[in-house]
């Protein structure tokens, strides 16, 4: 609810900028938790975080556009948000995979659970 009043006083590009500053810190420290009421924490806070910062981003290309052009405008920033989304996902996804393979994990759930059994540290439940 703050990112419309702070445009009034600082650049939009400002205002999109430290908000992806500090969604990637809350990101790093929503995977550092380590147990799962505090990785879901750190996702809700992260998520706070991206709202506002999608909305503005949304009223920045609308405004900016003609209005009989407006509908278009939204959509065409919907749509980009979601490719994004989706091909960031798809490639975390595939370099956790290639990490994941890369480590002697093995190909099936079994198999990366006897790998993860094997490893000194914390015990690996079933």
């Amino acid at each position: 609810m703050l990112a419309p009043i702070l445009v009034r006083r600082v650049r939009p590009a400002h205002v999109r900028g430290g908000r992806a500053g500090r969604l990637g810190a809350r990101l790093r420290a929503a995977g550092r938790g380590g147990s799962l009421p505090l990785v879901v924490a750190g996702f809700v806070v992260v998520y706070a975080g991206v709202g506002p910062m999608m909305a503005l981003g949304t009223d920045l290309v609308v405004g900016a556009a003609a209005p009989d052009r407006a509908g278009a405008a939204a959509a065409l920033s919907e749509t980009s948000m979601e490719l994004g989304v989706a091909l960031g996902v798809a490639t975390l996804g595939t370099v956790g995979t290639a990490i994941f393979r890369a480590a002697g994990a093995g190909a099936t759930l079994e198999e990366a659970m006897a790998a993860a059994r094997s490893l000194p540290g914390r015990r690996v439940r079933s």
